[in-house]
């Protein structure tokens, strides 16, 4: 998984299978905040 910031401040997540979701900015930090309790 690899997380690539935007110029509009939201990312976008690529997953292993090559799936690319969209982040909002807004989430950003709640996002990464799971990904270390994980």
């Amino acid at each position: 998984m690899s997380i690539t910031p935007l110029a509009s401040g939201d990312s976008e997540i690529t997953l292993q299978s090559g799936k690319v979701l969209t982040l909002s900015r807004t989430y950003k930090a709640q996002f990464k905040q799971q990904l270390r309790l994980e």
